[in-house]
């Protein structure tokens, strides 16, 4: 028996109860507690179970603000008995759960319940459970809510062992001070071929002023082929392919705009020099445009936030795929409550109420719903900095989304912080970048081997 069933669930009418324990100070009986391993307080991860049986039970509550996320009164929800608890693992990396965890907690087999991962390891995966079996028929996960190319993406060849749960995207942040001359109005997407037509013309047109800061962080997702196929460039679906056309396209694009001396890249300095001259003119806010995760929005403060907020320009193809980063719920294999761990994390993932009230607890700019709920949306772009005409349009643009390779392979977060870095910066910068791209390649490969 588990809580949040009706006929399981002997405390979801009775009268509230702030505690969840008896009068001793002991869990009360019949209490089942899951251990959550991310990065909700405690606090927050107790109102969330409250809400997650309340909500399973159907309970009114009486008299008080309806029982919708948005609305919910947290008074209320505070003090409602019930029968399950979820207690906070909490986890120093924002990321989720890292190597060096799983292998303390299989050491110890002390597994948590439920864990927050933004990436596939063989070390984890092999202490994960396939949902399959429990969220086969979830309503919640239907075509029309949630994209399968999302949950496809995730998928292993050991099953489904993560759920999505949100997604941040990359960004371009224009800064209107560096440009104070340049009348822009961000109401529609570009495609990449404008975007980098009006960066050639806005060079032009104000001197001594660089358009974009850090091109190579754009690399590993400009898909300026007219053949591109993924949201990630060089991306095959299965491993990458620095030789391909797609990906030769997108370094000749922004090698072009190098050579315009439209960005800051000079193979004269180091790459770490490049960074620390980088840094300067984003604090003197001297480039227009700087591209960034979005789930880094929440950083910009003060004056800083001032900057608008635009997707990634699109691609020649209007149903190309849109490059994201997935933060993925996980159940572990030694859970004694599989089907409610699973059931828990698809209302965390997926439920519009649990969602509303997520974000009603600690907003997150810049991470966005993976369900395709236009209410829901509206809410997270709401509270996104910055937020422009374009950006209005992410849920259109996300129709496709591309995890690219991160619940597919070990390699993919090393290749992508090496791709959007030192490689990156040698592609741009150098005057032979074949040399660079059989280098990436055989780092790939011996990796990904």
């Amino acid at each position: 028996m588990q809580p949040g069933r009706q006929e399981t669930s002997p405390g979801g009418l009775s009268q509230p109860d702030s505690s969840g324990q008896d009068d001793a100070g002991t869990e009360r009986p019949g209490t089942i507690t899951l251990r959550v391993a991310g990065s909700w307080p405690a606090d927050q991860l107790n109102l969330l179970g409250r809400f997650y049986e309340l909500t399973t039970n159907q309970v009114s509550t009486l008299g008080h603000e309806d029982s919708r996320g948005n609305h919910i009164s947290l008074d209320y929800l505070s003090a409602y008995e019930s029968d399950l608890r979820l207690v906070a693992v909490p986890l120093a990396q924002v990321q989720g759960v890292t190597d060096e965890m799983a292998r303390a907690w299989t050491a110890a087999g002390n597994w948590p319940d439920l864990v927050l991962t933004d990436h596939h390891s063989a070390i984890q995966a092999n202490q994960l459970l396939d949902l399959t079996p429990y969220l086969a028929d979830d309503k919640r996960l239907s075509a029309d809510k949630v994209s399968p190319a999302l949950l496809s993406a995730c998928k292993t060849p050991q099953g489904l062992l993560y759920l999505p749960w949100r997604l941040s995207v990359p960004v371009l942040l224009f800064d209107p001070l560096a440009v104070p001359d340049a009348a822009v109005k961000f109401d529609q997407v570009l495609s990449w071929p404008e975007f980098v037509e009006y960066c050639h013309q806005l060079a032009l047109s104000t001197e001594n002023r660089l358009i974009l800061a850090n091109p190579e962080i754009l690399l590993p997702v400009l898909p300026f082929g007219q053949d591109a196929q993924t949201g990630w460039t060089g991306w095959d679906g299965s491993r990458f392919d620095f030789t391909s056309r797609d990906f030769t396209s997108t370094v000749n694009a922004l090698r072009h705009l190098v050579s315009d001396g439209a960005t800051s890249v000079d193979k004269t300095i180091s790459y770490p020099e490049y960074q620390a001259a980088t840094q300067a003119l984003l604090q003197d806010r001297k480039v227009a445009y700087r591209a960034m995760d979005s789930g880094q929005l929440a950083t910009l403060t003060g004056s800083r936030s001032a900057v608008q907020v635009i997707p990634l320009p699109r691609t020649v193809d209007v149903t190309s795929p849109y490059p994201v980063n997935v933060k993925a719920l996980a159940v572990s294999k030694s859970t004694g409550q599989p089907d409610l761990a699973s059931q828990v994390a698809a209302f965390l993932a997926a439920d519009p109420d649990a969602l509303y009230l997520q974000n009603r607890l600690e907003p997150q700019p810049g991470f966005f719903p993976i369900i395709r709920d236009r209410e829901v949306w509206s809410v997270f772009l709401e509270q996104t900095p910055g937020r422009t005409g374009a950006l209005e349009q992410l849920p259109d643009l996300l129709e496709r989304p591309a995890p690219g390779g991160s619940f597919a392979s070990d390699a993919w977060p090393a290749l992508q912080q090496e791709l959007a870095g030192p490689s990156a910066y040698r592609l741009l910068a150098e005057t032979a970048i074949d040399p660079v791209t059989q280098s990436l390649q055989q780092l790939w490969d011996e990796k990904d081997g």
